[in-house]
């Protein structure tokens, strides 16, 4: 009986072991698969109240809204980030330094 009851217990703990570490690795995956999806994403640089905004293009909650009023850029500045910038990824940073700092 102890043997029977050992030997079940050693399938459980070898099937949780497995399931575990599957699960582990899915979550690894999906999370690898996030990243990417983000780094091929479209982003839009635009006015959003009065201010600039970071938006994920097709969204229409920014993902950023900066302590930048649109009307403090100079006019040509304005027309563009009023008509809404679209920004590769990769670009973000350089984006924003422009016209945020």
């Amino acid at each position: 009986m102890k043997k029977h009851l050992f030997i079940i217990t050693l399938i459980l703990c070898v099937a949780l072991t497995t399931f575990a570490m599957s699960i582990k690795n899915t979550t690894k995956a999906t999370a690898q698969a996030t990243v990417q999806s983000e780094k091929n994403e479209t982003y839009i640089l635009t006015d959003y109240h009065g201010r600039i905004a970071l938006f994920k293009k097709g969204d229409h909650t920014p993902l950023k809204v900066f302590n930048v009023f649109t009307q403090s850029l100079p006019q040509p500045d304005i027309e563009l980030i009023t008509k809404g910038i679209e920004i590769p990824y990769n670009e973000i940073n350089k984006a924003l330094e422009e016209y945020i700092s």
